[in-house]
C-alpha cells in the first residue's frame, strides 16, 4: 500500500455546489512540453493552459485541485490530467509527450478539454511493458516518487517511470472505484501484473538423466543410492582404492578369526592373561640402614657356603663376594682418613 502525502488543496467552494462535469469546455491546439523547455513536467500529468481558462474556471466554482478530461478531436481516446500553470498562448495548451501518444495526436492538433470531478482512488493495478522494470530493487520507492507528480489516473494510461537514466512504461489496467480516479491525498493499494510474455524462472540444478516431463527430480540428500562411485582402471586412482578396500576386508576377517580363537580357548586362558594385575602402592618399603644390614648378612652367608662346598665353593665364594661388593651401598665420608704428615 502506498500513502501519498501530497500538498493539501483548498477546494475553494466555501459551501457552494461544485461545477458539474463539462461546465468548462475548451477546444485548443496542443503542443509538447518539450517545445517550451519544461522537461521536468514530462514525468507527470500536469498541463499548461492559457490565462483565459483561469478566469472562466474561477467563475464556475471548480473543485481544487483542478482536474480535466482531455480527448482528441478526431479520436475516441481520452485521459485525465491536472494543471500546473496558466501561461500558455491563447488557443494553445502544452501537454506531456506521453499524453500526446495516449491521445494519438500530433503537434498542433486540436483537443477538447473539460473540467472533471473524480473520486479518490483506493486500488490500482499496473503492468510493466517490459521485464526490465523487475530489475529495479526499490520498486516501491521509485513508483511512489513518480506518482507524486500525478493528479489522477485513467484506465489505459501508460505512465513513464524515469529512473537511473532509463524510462520504464507502466500500463494502468485496473482502478477502483472507477475507470478514472484522483490520487491526491489518497491511500492507494498498488498491485503489479506480470509483464507480457514473462515466464517465472525455475531455480535448481538439473540432474543428468532426469526426464523432461516436469516431474520433480529426486533429492540428492534423500536418495544417495543414485550417486555412483566409479571403480576400476578407467577411474583415476581406482586400482589403489580397490587394493585398500581388499586389505581392509582381510584385516577385518583376521580380527574375526582371532576373536573366535580366544573364545574357543575357554575362560581359563582369559583368566591367566588377566591374573597378573598391577596394584598401585602395594610394594614393600626400603631404607638405607636395612640395605646395609642385608648386605653384611649376605657376605657372611656366602663365606659359610664356601667352606662347606670346598674348592668348588671357593669359586662360588669369589663370585658371591664380588656380587656383594657390587651391591653394597655407598656410605658418604665412610673411608679411611689421610693426612699430609703421614
Amino acid at each position: 500500500m502506498f500513502g501519498f502525502g501530497l500538498h493539501m488543496y483548498d477546494d475553494g467552494m466555501h459551501g457552494r455546489a461544485p461545477a458539474v462535469n463539462g461546465a468548462f469546455t475548451r477546444r485548443l491546439r496542443v503542443h509538447s512540453l518539450l517545445d517550451v523547455g519544461r522537461f521536468e513536467l514530462e514525468n507527470g500529468d500536469k498541463i499548461i493552459l492559457p490565462s483565459s481558462a483561469l478566469d472562466a474556471l474561477t467563475r464556475l466554482h471548480i473543485v481544487y485541485p483542478m482536474m480535466f478530461r482531455i480527448q482528441g478531436a478526431s479520436t475516441d481516446a481520452y485521459t485525465h490530467c491536472g494543471v500546473i500553470e496558466f501561461v500558455a498562448e491563447e488557443g494553445h495548451a502544452y501537454i506531456p509527450s506521453w499524453m500526446m501518444v495516449r491521445l494519438n495526436v500530433v503537434e498542433g492538433a486540436f483537443v477538447t478539454i473539460q473540467n472533471a470531478n473524480l473520486p479518490k482512488g483506493t486500488d490500482v493495478k499496473f503492468q510493466p511493458q517490459t521485464e526490465d522494470f523487475l530489475n529495479i530493487s526499490n520498486q516501491k520507492v521509485v513508483l511512489e516518487a513518480t506518482l507524486r507528480q500525478f493528479t489522477c489516473l485513467t484506465v489505459g494510461d501508460s505512465l513513464p517511470i524515469h529512473y537511473n537514466n532509463k524510462v520504464y512504461m507502466l500500463d494502468v489496467i485496473s482502478l477502483q472505484p472507477g475507470s478514472a480516479v484522483s490520487i491526491v491525498e489518497a491511500d492507494v493499494r498498488t498491485e503489479f501484473e506480470a509483464p507480457p510474455g514473462y515466464v517465472e524462472p525455475t531455480y535448481g540444478v538439473p540432474i543428468a538423466g532426469a526426464g523432461t516431463d516436469g516431474a520433480k527430480p529426486p533429492s540428492l540428500a534423500s536418495s544417495p543410492q543414485n550417486v555412483a562411485i566409479p571403480f576400476g582402471k578407467d577411474a583415476a586412482g581406482g586400482d589403489r582404492l580397490v587394493s585398500r578396500l581388499e586389505s581392509l576386508r582381510r584385516h577385518t576377517l583376521d580380527g574375526e578369526d582371532s576373536s573366535s580363537s580366544d573364545e574357543d580357548a575357554g575362560p581359563g586362558a582369559a583368566g591367566s592373561k588377566g591374573a597378573a594385575r598391577v596394584v598401585p602402592f602395594s610394594g614393600t618399603g626400603q631404607a638405607l640402614s636395612a640395605n646395609v644390614r642385608r648386605g653384611s648378612a649376605a657376605v657372611a652367608g656366602v663365606g659359610a657356603r664356601a667352606d662347606a662346598d670346598g674348592p668348588q665353593g671357593e669359586s662360588t665364594r669369589k663370585e658371591g663376594s664380588s656380587g656383594a661388593a657390587a651391591t653394597q651401598p655407598f656410605v658418604p665420608f665412610g673411608g679411611a682418613g689421610r693426612s699430609l704428615r703421614d
